[in-house]
Parts: structure tokens; sequence; C-alpha cells
């Protein structure tokens, strides 16, 4: 029995000295885990702090906004040069909006000569369908006058305040 407590004892040494030779021989393991520790802490009180406001992200949506908003208005921005993370983020995405946005991409619909002649005399035979009035058409043959006539015969023939008599 005593035999029994002696390699029991001695066999705790030996476990509790390699235990401690591990540790000494492997700082990086020790720095790690009271590191992890310390930055645990400091983030949980950070957590509970407003999070903080990145220059990138909001530079990248000032820019992004500006560039749309540039699109409607057809006009553009000089960019600045300086290298900081606001205006790289405000550079990236004024770029990316111009290249990727829906209002930038898509140009509006051109109005030539003959829609605009069009829109004119569809409202136009409208309006004399309600003031039971005719209106004489354009002999010419430019764009609008041929967009006016056939915008003028068709409601006349086929809109609702022309044909429910």
């Amino acid at each position: 029995m005593h035999n029994k407590l002696r390699f029991v004892l001695l066999l705790s040494i030996l476990l509790f000295c390699s235990m401690l030779f591990f540790i000494i021989t492997s700082p990086q393991a020790f720095a790690s885990s009271s590191i992890s520790s310390v930055t645990t802490g400091s983030n949980s009180l950070h957590a509970m702090q407003k999070p903080p406001s990145n220059d990138y992200t909001r530079g990248y949506r000032q820019g992004y906004n500006d560039a749309v908003y540039d699109c409607h208005r057809s006009g553009g921005r000089v960019q600045p040069k300086s290298l900081n993370d606001y205006n790289r983020g405000y550079a990236d995405g004024y770029n990316y909006a111009r290249a990727h946005d829906r209002a930038c991409t898509q140009k509006p619909p051109q109005r030539n000569d003959y829609m605009r002649g069009y829109r004119q005399g569809y409202n136009d035979a409208v309006y004399d369908c309600h003031h039971n009035t005719h209106r004489t058409q354009l002999k010419s043959l430019n764009d609008y006058n041929r967009g006016y006539t056939d915008g003028y015969n068709y409601a006349r023939a086929h809109d609702r305040a022309c044909t429910r008599r």
C-alpha cells in the first residue's frame, strides 16, 4: 500500500513537471490565451458603445448617392485625389454606381420628331372628339407631320373618347 502511494505521488509529480515544462517551452500558447482574454474583455466593452463609423463605407455610400444624382441630372463630378479612406470609398462608390446602377446605365428614350408629332396629334384628336371638331391634316412630309397625322388618325379610329358615339 505504501508503494502504491509512492507510485501515485511520483506519477503526479511527473505529470505536474511535464505540464510545467510544456507551458514554459511554449510561450505562444500562453501568450495567445492571455491576449485573447484581454481582447475579449475589451470587445465586450466596445460592443456596448456605438459601433464606429467606417470612413471608407461612409465615402462609398456618399459617392454612390452622388453618382445616381448626377446620372439623373446628366452631370459629373471631379473626384478628389487624396488617398484617405473616405476619398477612396467615395471614388469606388461613385465609379461603381456610374457603371452598374440602373439610373446610370439605362438611357432615357430619345424623343424624336416623329414621336413628338404622334403624341401631339393623338392629344389633339382626343380634344377634338370631346369638342366635336375636326382638324385638317398637314401635307408636308417631315417626321413631325407624319407622326402628327398618324397619331391623330389612330386616336380618331381607336380612342374611347372618339369611338363611343
